[in-house]
């Protein structure tokens, strides 16, 4: 009964972490219609020198003026599946993003927001009180590249968990 459960939960993730891709492999740069980011994708992460797919999607945008460049409050979501040998091994669903700031490097544009989540595992269940900071870079404006993300969790404990990789799917549309 449990390996039913496991399974149908696995078909289901992975049926909604596919869904949030079909559209947005052509998400074009003036569909933000203000400064933030839009994107969804699938990358690779190395665990344990095991490669591992990890869907996720981001949306963020307006925030409010901050004295130090960050714009603040803003309206936001992100949503990550990692899969380990064909089966769930972590699911991160934002609580709230606090904050973000975008910057411009060599013809690229780059995200970074701070908010806090609640992160599944299958041995633990859900817990809430992680802090999530994310850094998405869109090397598609100039055609430069491949765009890449980093995630990384720190859970209520201290401890530290974090994924990176350029997008084998997908894409990242930032706005400044």
């Amino acid at each position: 009964m449990v390996n039913k459960k496991i399974l149908l939960l696995n078909i289901f993730v992975i049926a909604i972490a596919l869904s949030m891709l079909s559209g947005t492999n052509a998400l074009p740069q003036n569909s933000i219609k203000q400064q933030g980011a839009a994107g969804a994708g699938i990358f690779i992460h190395e665990h344990d020198s095991q490669p591992h797919n990890h869907y996720f999607t981001l949306t963020v945008s307006n925030g409010e003026a901050g004295t130090d460049g960050w714009l603040n409050n803003p309206s936001g979501k992100f949503y990550l599946v990692a899969i380990h040998n064909k089966e769930v091994h972590m699911i991160v669903l934002s609580n709230q993003i606090m904050k973000f700031k975008i910057t411009e490097n060599e013809g690229s544009l780059s995200i970074v927001f701070e908010g806090t989540a609640k992160v599944y595992h299958p041995d633990e269940g859900w817990q809430s009180g992680w802090q999530l900071e994310v850094e998405a870079i869109d090397k598609s404006p100039q055609g430069t590249g491949e765009d890449s993300i980093h995630v990384m969790l720190t859970a209520p404990s201290g401890q530290e968990h974090h994924m990176e990789g350029i997008l084998t799917s997908g894409n990242i549309a930032i706005k400044g």
